[in-house]
C-alpha cells in the first residue's frame, strides 16, 4: 500500500473529535504554504481553492487540496510553476497533483472548450480566491446553451476514471477508501450533472 493509502485510511479511521480539529488546522496550513510559494512567482495575479474545498466540504484523507493560478506568463514560466507545486504534492499527497495554470488570455479562449468551459464557469459560482485580484469576475458568462456539453465532458472526465480501474484487468485495488470515494465521485457528478440540466 503507498503512503498517500495509508495516509488516507489513517485520516479516515481516526476523523472524530478532537482529531478532526487538527486535521482542519492541517489543511488550513498546508492551503497557507502553497499561497505562500505560489505568491513567490513574478506576473502572479491569482490563486484560487477549487472544487469541494472551495465549498467548505472537508472530508479528512479523501479531499484533495486542488489549486489554480494567473498570471501573466509564458511557457517557460508555466513550466517552473507546475514543477514547484508537484514538488509540494510528493511531499504531501494531500494535495491534488494536478494545479490549473491559466493567463488572462487562455482563460478567455478556453471558455469555448466544453470542459474548461465548465470548469471556468463554476469558478466563477464556487472557487475561493486565496490571493490577488478576482480574474474570474471579468470573465463573460458562458454562452447560452453551453451547459450541457460541459456537464457531459465533466462526466466523462470521472467515468473514464471509474472505467480504468473497473475494467484495466488488473487485481483490485487494495486501497478502499479511494475506490469507494471514486464511485462516490462518480454518482455524484451523475447526479449535479442532472440537477444542472433542469435547473438551466
Amino acid at each position: 500500500m503507498t503512503f498517500k493509502a495509508s495516509l488516507r485510511r489513517l485520516m479516515v479511521a481516526t476523523s472524530v473529535p478532537p482529531i478532526v480539529s487538527l486535521y482542519r488546522w492541517l489543511y488550513r496550513t498546508l492551503i497557507h504554504l502553497a499561497v505562500w510559494r505560489l505568491s513567490q512567482f513574478a506576473s502572479l495575479h491569482a490563486i484560487y481553492l477549487r472544487r469541494g474545498l472551495a465549498s467548505g466540504a472537508l472530508v479528512p484523507g479523501i479531499t484533495d487540496i486542488d489549486l489554480a493560478v494567473v498570471g501573466n506568463w509564458d511557457a517557460a514560466a508555466q513550466e517552473r510553476i507546475q514543477t514547484c507545486y508537484q514538488r509540494l504534492a510528493r511531499w504531501c499527497p494531500l494535495y491534488d497533483p494536478t494545479i490549473g495554470i491559466y493567463t488572462p488570455e487562455s482563460m478567455a479562449e478556453l471558455r469555448s472548450d466544453p470542459f474548461h468551459g465548465h470548469r471556468l464557469a463554476e469558478g466563477r459560482r464556487a472557487w475561493k480566491l486565496l490571493f490577488g485580484e478576482d480574474c474570474l469576475r471579468v470573465l463573460e458568462p458562458s454562452p447560452a446553451g453551453s451547459a450541457s456539453p460541459g456537464y457531459e465532458a465533466e462526466i466523462k472526465v470521472w467515468w473514464s476514471y471509474f472505467a480504468r480501474w473497473a475494467l484495466s484487468g488488473r487485481q483490485p485495488s487494495r486501497d478502499r477508501v479511494f475506490l469507494n470515494s471514486l464511485c462516490y465521485k462518480v454518482a455524484a457528478e451523475c447526479i449535479r450533472m442532472d440537477c444542472g440540466q433542469h435547473l438551466r
